[in-house]
């Protein structure tokens, strides 16, 4: 889901052969010897502490590229390949998963290794346990490991501090027998998906919130099961409340609310909607509820306000004003509806819009909307266009967003458009912004602001692009040539927020970059969806982890920082290799040549510096 260390974090683009600005071949800063050990390496990675991670036929082992030595090498993992580690971003650990002798329902064996020393800290084959998933919970300071053992369904703790199991807690019964079809099919599924339909939420207590179909537990600090609660239907969702310590549970019709320090119910009754929850909408010391027929506001006990829930359609999104309330229906890919309703829970207006929904904001003059295919404005009076035209997005549209001018940018289709949810304006800021063999429906353009909000740079598979926010004026537009594996590293190492499947998605990566839950531009009444209440990695630095975990986490958030440089796989008249572009200066400022079209290599973002696998040696080169 996210990455440390990456390996390609941006475009990868063709020869430099057109670009004014010189550079000259940079030689390296250091080479760490490996022996023999490295010369047929399958594989590098880097750590999120910044140990470089290899092996081949014979070994799994580690480098400091401070030191420039070996710092450990364990014989028991041979013949790994790199699907078979991955780097637990934000922590000091490498997770190894491989494939159990003669499994026939692709069981692995699950290890969690600390990267700085090679100690084995967690062993699912020691225990004889099937590892389902891993989360980290940055609240509890610690990596969740979901397991079952001895037909259980099991939760364990595993500590950054410490690098020690802190206690594993048994929760429900596991389905199992057979070894038909069904039997089969229930094994992989079980492998390759959660248990736990709703993130674990941790509450103000550090008491750990699961819930595994219609049943809810809940694990005390010390790892103790403190209570659980089970409904006669599954629960669709849950909510932490504004005080962090209660619950909002919704299923099918119903919304309860219960303590999470006991699990008991604060209702005197479940409150009945009008149809099945969709989520709950923070609305100052109140909620909007959201359900599939409507919406109604809730207050902190779990009161209704209105009478009755005020009948719309399948309400996903809502946000809220001093005057009334804007509800979103996505009825499809390709159309959506906005409702307006006034605080007595009366429906204003209604208009339905062509194009799947991206983002819509309340402003002075009425809700500015962005979909898949158009923008306007519509009044809060009527419901009615502010601009006499649609603004129509041709193609398939990539965004970008400027959070301190309040500015949408969509590129689609060679032209450059931008929203002003500020002051509620429209421009278009060019035309004819041609990326040379891009194709919208297979490449991923990605937008990005630069220079206090002036510039925009567009870069995508083999092109880098920049213009003026002002008056949309190209600065430059550079198409290069391709070495041939750079296009697969880019699309598999530039990180989940840009090789997202829609528009909408993107929006939403860049909702969690510039204003969270509170709105693309940090406006009131963002939607809390689904899973919401889901720590995200590096989302809190712990003073109370240990040194490794300290320093993992904050390398982690200064490679997630925006970066002024491109890192570029090209041909070269020097040869193939890495070009170092900066974004703001438009020229080319370092040139690394490779040996070969498929270099085992990873860039530290957070050190300026690429490490290339040369034969038998690990060359480091500066990228400053």
């Amino acid at each position: 889901m996210y990455k440390t260390i990456t390996k390609i974090t941006v475009a990868v683009l063709l020869s430099a052969t057109t670009i004014g600005a010189k550079a000259q071949t940079t030689e390296p800063i250091f080479e760490i010897s490996a022996g023999n050990a490295i010369a047929n390496t399958k594989f590098l990675l880097q750590s999120s502490t910044g140990e470089l991670i290899s092996g081949n036929d014979l070994k799994l082992f580690a480098i400091d590229p401070v030191t420039k030595s070996v710092l450990w090498a364990n014989t028991d993992f041979l013949g790994l390949d790199e699907s078979d580690i991955t780097i637990i971003e934000g922590t000091p650990f490498i997770k190894i998963e491989r494939q159990k002798t003669l499994s026939l329902a692709k069981n692995k064996n699950t290890y969690i290794i600390q990267a700085r020393d090679g100690k084995v800290v967690y062993d699912s084959k020691d225990q004889g346990i099937k590892v389902r998933n891993t989360l980290i919970l940055p609240r509890l300071n610690g990596l969740l490991i979901e397991s079952v053992k001895d037909g259980f369904l099991s939760v364990t703790l595993l500590d950054f501090n410490t690098a020690k199991e802190l206690w594993t807690v048994p929760l429900i019964k596991e389905k199992t027998g057979g070894i038909g079809i069904g039997a089969l099919k229930r094994a992989v599924k079980s492998y390759t998906s959660s248990a736990f339909s709703v993130a674990p939420i941790v509450d103000a207590n550090q008491n750990l919130i699961l819930v595994n179909k219609s049943q809810i537990f809940a694990i005390g600090k010390n790892g103790q099961l403190a209570w659980k609660k089970e409904y006669d239907d599954d629960v669709d969702d849950a909510y932490l409340g504004q005080d962090g310590n209660s619950l909002f549970i919704g299923y099918k019709k119903y919304i309860d609310k219960i303590s999470t320090a006991n699990g008991n119910s604060t209702l005197a009754e479940p409150i009945k909607m009008r149809d099945a929850l969709n989520s709950i909408v923070p609305m100052g010391d109140k909620y909007i509820v959201c359900n599939e027929a409507g919406i109604n506001i809730m207050d902190a006990s779990g009161n209704m306000q209105w009478k009755k829930d005020c009948k719309l359609g399948n309400i996903t999104q809502a946000k809220y004003t001093a005057n009334g309330i804007v509800a979103i229906e996505a009825v499809k890919d390709d159309e959506t509806v906005f409702y307006w309703v006034d605080n007595e829970g009366k429906k204003m207006w209604d208009e339905k819009v062509k194009g799947g929904m991206i983002l819509a904001e309340p402003t002075d003059k009425g809700v500015m909307y962005v979909t898949t295919e158009r923008a306007n404005i519509l009044t809060y009076e009527k419901g009615k266009d502010v601009w006499n035209k649609d603004i129509k997005l041709k193609g398939v549209p990539r965004f970008g967003a400027d959070a301190k001018s309040k500015t949408l940018y969509a590129f689609a289709d060679g032209k450059v458009h931008a929203f002003n949810f500020s002051d509620n304006t429209y421009k278009l800021l060019t035309d004819d912004l041609d990326l040379k063999k891009y194709d919208d429906e297979k490449e991923i353009a990605v937008l990005d602001v630069r220079e206090e909000g002036n510039k925009l740079v567009v870069y995508t598979n083999q092109n880098v692009a920049a213009l003026q926010t002002a008056d949309g004026k190209i600065i430059y537009n550079n198409y290069f040539k391709d070495i041939g594996n750079s296009k697969k590293k880019l699309m598999r190492f530039a990180g989940t927020a840009l090789s997202v499947a829609g528009a909408a998605q993107q929006i939403g990566g860049l909702t969690n970059i510039t204003g969270g839950t509170a709105g693309l531009f940090g406006g009131n009444g963002g939607l809390f969806e689904k899973g919401a209440n889901q720590y995200n990695t590096g989302s809190v630095v712990n003073d109370l982890g240990n040194s490794l975990y300290a320093a993992a986490s904050k390398r982690y958030l200064a490679s997630q920082a925006t970066k002024d440089n491109l890192y570029i796989l090209s041909e070269m008249p020097e040869g193939n290799g890495m070009l170092v572009w900066n974004k703001d200066k438009g020229t080319i400022t370092k040139k690394i040549t490779f040996k070969d079209t498929t270099p085992q290599y990873v860039v530290d973002e957070a050190a300026d510096k690429v490490y290339v696998v040369v034969g038998n040696v690990i060359k480091a080169y500066d990228l400053k």
